[in-house]
C-alpha cells in the first residue's frame, strides 16, 4: 500500500492504494491550499504548505515513512529516447549524456529513466523516458516533508505517472487519442498513437479556471497536438480527447467546443473493472490521475 501525493497549484492531492493486476483505492482526498501557495511546484507560502503536510501526516500515521511524491510541472527535464538493449548502468549513462545537453547552466542533477516499450517495432531497441532534476530541489522537498513528519521514498514525474496509468487501462491499448490534464491553470497534453506515447505539450493559461476564455485556450492547445499527430503519421486519425482534472465547471463547454470546432469527442478518463474502490470513498479517476499513476512502478 502506498501514500501517493501530487502537488497541484491549488491543492495537495492524496491517494492511498496499491496497484498490480488489480488497482485498489483505499482513500483519496484533495487538501486545498490558499491561492498562490504553489506555482510550477515552487513553494511560495511555506507555512500554508507545511500545515497541509502536517494534516496529511495526522490523517495517515501508518504511511508517513513511505510517501511517493509526484511533480506535474516542467521542473523535471524529460525526453523520450530510443536506445538499444543495455544494462541499467549503461542506460543511466546514456540518459545523462543526452539530457545534460539541454542544461543552460551547470548544476548537480539526478538522472533516472522508466521503460515505455521493451521492444521497438522493427528494431532491437527500447523506448524509454529519461528524466533529470536538480539535486538541490530534491533535497529541498525532502527536508520540508521531513520537517512535517513525512519521509519521501520516491519522486516521480507527472508524465511518467500518466504513462504508467494508461498502460494499465486495456481499453486504450490500441487507440490513438489525446490525454489532456488540467491542473490549476496548467495543462499537460499528451499524444498516444495506437496506444504508444509519442509527444507531450505543456501550457500555462492566462485566464482563471471556470472561465470560458480558459476553455478556449485549452481547445486551441489541444488543436496544436492534433495537428502534430497528423504531421507525424498521415493515416493516423485522432478523434478522441480524454480529459483529467477537476472539471465540474468547464466540462460541458470544453466538450462542446471540441466537437463544434475540431470534430473531436471529449470524454473524462474513467476507471474500468480492474479498479476496486473502498466503499464510502469519493474517487473519480479523472480527478486523481497523477496520484493514481504513481501507484505503479518501483
Amino acid at each position: 500500500m502506498r501514500l501517493s501525493i501530487k502537488l497541484s497549484e491549488d491543492a495537495i492531492v492524496v491517494v492511498k492504494g496499491r496497484a498490480g493486476r488489480k488497482i485498489r483505492i483505499e482513500d483519496s482526498r484533495r487538501y486545498h491550499l490558499p491561492k498562490g501557495s504553489l506555482i510550477n511546484d515552487v513553494i511560495i507560502h511555506e507555512e500554508a504548505f507545511k500545515a497541509v503536510l502536517k494534516e496529511i501526516g495526522r490523517q495517515y500515521p501508518f504511511y508517513v515513512n513511505r510517501v511517493y511524491l509526484t511533480f506535474g510541472s516542467n521542473r523535471i527535464l524529460t525526453k523520450i529516447m530510443s536506445v538499444p538493449k543495455m544494462t541499467h548502468k549503461q542506460m543511466l549513462y546514456v540518459v545523462e549524456r543526452e539530457l545534460e545537453t539541454y542544461l543552460v547552466e551547470e548544476k548537480e542533477m539526478v538522472y533516472d529513466y522508466s521503460m515505455i516499450l521493451g521492444e521497438v517495432e522493427g528494431s532491437q531497441g527500447r523506448l524509454i523516458l529519461g528524466a533529470a532534476i536538480e539535486r538541490e530541489k530534491i533535497n529541498r522537498y525532502r527536508d520540508i516533508f521531513q520537517e512535517c513528519g513525512l519521509t519521501l521514498v520516491s519522486i516521480n514525474t507527472g508524465l511518467n505517472a500518466l504513462i504508467q496509468l494508461v498502460d494499465h487501462l486495456p481499453g486504450l491499448s490500441k487507440e490513438s487519442y489525446i490525454l489532456a490534464v488540467l491542473d490549476g491553470r496548467n495543462m499537460q497534453t499528451s499524444l498516444y498513437i495506437k496506444g504508444v506515447y509519442r509527444h507531450t505539450g505543456r501550457s500555462r493559461f492566462l485566464y482563471e479556471r471556470g472561465t470560458k476564455e480558459l476553455v478556449r485556450e485549452a481547445v486551441k492547445d489541444i488543436g496544436v497536438i492534433n495537428s502534430f499527430a497528423k504531421s507525424l503519421e498521415k493515416e493516423t486519425l485522432v478523434s478522441r480527447v480524454y480529459v483529467c482534472g477537476v472539471l465540474d465547471e468547464e466540462r460541458e463547454v470544453l466538450f462542446h467546443l471540441l466537437k463544434e470546432e475540431m470534430g473531436m469527442e471529449g470524454k473524462l478518463l474513467e476507471k474500468d473493472s480492474q479498479f476496486h474502490v473502498r466503499k464510502g470513498v469519493s474517487y473519480r479517476l479523472a480527478d486523481f490521475a497523477y496520484a493514481t499513476g504513481s501507484l505503479f512502478g518501483k
